[in-house]
C-alpha cells in the first residue's frame, strides 16, 4: 500500500467487498499488505481486471501476480481441536489435542 492511514486503507477494503471478481480478500501482516483472490474467465480477462480495476484502488503501489497452476487440496474440511487427556507410559496423564471435521462437530 502506498499509504496506511486509517481512511485509505476502509476506502480500499470497501472497493474490494465491491468487486465482484474478489472471491476472497485478507488483510495480512507484512508484505503484502492484502491478499486477493479473484477470478476472472481467461487471462486476458485477468489482464484488464488488473489494469483497469486492481491498480487504481485506493492506495495501491504495487499488484504482484500469481496463478494457481493446480488445486493439490482443495476445500478440505476445516478441524475444531479440543484437549484430551490421554494416559502416557509413566502413567501420567497428558493432555493432546482431539481434533474432529468441523461438520461433525455439534
Amino acid at each position: 500500500m502506498r499509504q496506511e492511514d486509517r481512511d485509505t486503507l476502509l476506502a480500499f477494503e470497501e472497493a474490494v467487498a465491491r468487486s465482484p471478481h474478489v472471491v476472497q480478500a485478507q488483510r495480512l501482516f507484512r508484505d503484502p499488505d492484502y491478499l486477493l483472490r479473484v477470478v476472472t474467465a481467461d487471462l486476458n480477462a485477468y489482464a484488464s481486471l488488473e489494469d483497469e480495476i486492481l491498480a487504481a484502488l485506493p492506495g495501491v503501489q504495487r499488484l504482484t501476480s500469481t496463478l494457481v497452476m493446480k488445486h493439490v487440496v482443495h476445500d478440505r474440511p476445516r478441524f475444531h481441536c479440543r484437549p484430551l487427556a490421554v494416559p502416557i507410559p509413566s502413567g501420567q496423564p497428558s493432555t493432546r489435542p482431539q481434533c474432529t471435521a468441523a461438520s461433525s462437530v455439534p
